[in-house]
């Protein structure tokens, strides 16, 4: 069975990354073991130690119980400060399984067998490069089905995509307006030149629509 690994970027906000992942990792047996490995990308916060934060006293991870079965929780830090799209590069770097998952830290899952739903979707499609599931709260608060493949580009809060395939088509780009905005909608534009789909799910992803944007820096400009 193809599994999916999933790759979480954060920067300070430690207690929205917290909710995060336990939503993610609540989800785990729904999804019959697709889920391979959550790896928390760390770029630099500066609010203390993340894994020290998401770890009990006694430094066992803070969720979930054991009989879970949880993924493989990968804790990595980038080697400097590398914003939004140098630190999911980052994190691609440590993906293992066939697929692989973006996921923002302003994410909660509402599908419970989001990840399921999504491969078989993906998989059953020819020619998908990349898959988002539908977002809930923000822009849309209540649950609308715009499933299909046919969409022009999406936000950049939940892709899945095969990982040879991201690596393959070169990632998010890093330079000028694109180190923090914009290159998720750069990197649609590459899969649909690249005669790819894109397509959005029928599983559903609750979006805070920037919840975390208050701790990037003044100096990092929406271009």
């Amino acid at each position: 069975m193809n599994k999916v690994d999933i790759v979480i970027p954060v920067h300070n906000n430690f207690e929205l990354t917290k909710r995060c992942i336990e939503s993610v990792l609540d989800t785990v047996t729904s999804n019959e073991s697709r889920i391979g490995q959550l790896i928390i990308v760390d770029d630099c916060s500066t609010e203390g130690n993340l894994k020290e934060h998401l770890s009990n006293d006694d430094g066992s991870f803070f969720y979930p119980p054991a009989e879970i079965g949880a993924p493989y929780i990968n804790f990595v830090t980038t080697p400097h400060r590398m914003h939004y799209s140098g630190a999911v590069n980052y994190g691609f770097h440590f993906v293992t399984s066939k697929y692989a998952m973006l996921l923002t830290n302003d994410t909660k899952i509402f599908t419970r067998e989001w990840v399921k739903i999504m491969m078989n979707e993906f998989e059953s499609n020819e020619n998908v490069g990349l898959l988002a599931p539908c977002p809930v709260g923000y822009y849309n608060p209540e649950p609308v089905d715009n499933s299909g493949f046919d969409c022009s580009s999406i936000g950049g809060y939940a892709w899945l995509m095969e990982s040879d395939y991201y690596r393959q088509i070169g990632g998010l780009r890093e330079d000028g307006k694109y180190v923090h905005w914009h290159s998720d909608i750069e990197l649609c534009e590459r899969i649909r030149a690249n005669n790819k789909k894109i397509g959005i799910s029928s599983a559903y992803v609750q979006h805070g629509g920037g919840w975390s944007n208050k701790f990037v820096e003044e100096y990092v400009l929406r271009g």
